[in-house]
């Protein structure tokens, strides 16, 4: 990719944080990389959501997206979720978005709280 070059379409981009999900997901990579997703203790923290229904959630719809459009690596086996080969283009969106949170209409976040384990 060239300074100037996008390869990430600015429609991807919108459906892939549309999600609060998906969105909580890709702020909390903005800190930590690599993650563990879908554990309690060492990855997904949920506040007043029922666990095994965001974990089937993530599994089926929104690591497969995030990793479709190349935001997230996932690797199935260890549940492990990282950084994928687009994410640096969609960090300083990501950034703003997260420093303008409060001058953001609406609720930004999902009530899960996404968690690394050095943080459990």
């Amino acid at each position: 990719m060239t300074e100037n070059t996008a390869t990430v379409e600015a429609s991807t981009v919108f459906e892939m944080l549309a999600d609060d999900h998906r969105r909580d997901l890709l702020f909390a990579l903005l800190d930590h990389d690599p993650r563990q997703a879908g554990q309690d203790s060492t990855g997904v923290s949920l506040d007043g959501v029922e666990r095994e229904e965001i974990v089937v959630e993530m599994h089926h719809v929104h690591l497969p997206k995030l990793e479709g459009a190349g935001f997230v690596r996932w690797n199935h086996a260890q549940h492990r979720v990282e950084r994928g080969p687009a994410f640096d283009e969609i960090r300083p969106l990501l950034q703003v978005l997260r420093e303008n949170a409060d001058e953001i209409p609406g609720d930004q976040s999902s009530g899960v709280s996404i968690t690394s384990p050095s943080e459990s």
